[in-house]
């Protein structure tokens, strides 16, 4: 049995990730390598789960909004070899625009457990 490098439970079906640095680690889930290995967002702390968004000093946000409330104007797109994209102006945004005003609903969402 291994031991899971985030959680330690012993486990006889753990995987082993490879880092960059060449580190190798064992999980025991999912769960535990993204906790372990995933970065987190700058601005609200969350672990980026999928591509996320940077600016142009490699600082990470999960989402261009977290980018925005941190003052970043101008994001980076590695896989265009690190042209900039500048974020739209909040003003500008149509869906901001169109559920301003709606939230919070009159109804709690459907998956809320109901009273019998």
């Amino acid at each position: 049995m291994t031991r899971c490098a985030t959680c330690g439970n012993e486990y006889p079906r753990t995987f082993t990730v490879t880092t960059a640095g060449g580190e190798v680690l064992a999980f025991d889930s999912f769960e535990c390598a993204i906790h372990r290995l995933a970065p987190r967002c700058t601005h609200c702390g969350i672990a980026v789960v999928g591509h996320g968004v940077e600016d142009d000093h490699g600082t990470i946000f999960c989402c261009a909004n977290c980018a925005r409330m941190h003052g970043v104007s101008t994001l980076v797109d590695r896989d265009r070899g690190g042209v900039g994209d500048v974020l739209p102006d909040p003003a500008d945004d149509e869906l901001d625009a169109a559920v301003e005003g709606t939230f919070p609903a009159s109804d709690p969402p459907s998956f809320w457990a109901r009273e019998s």
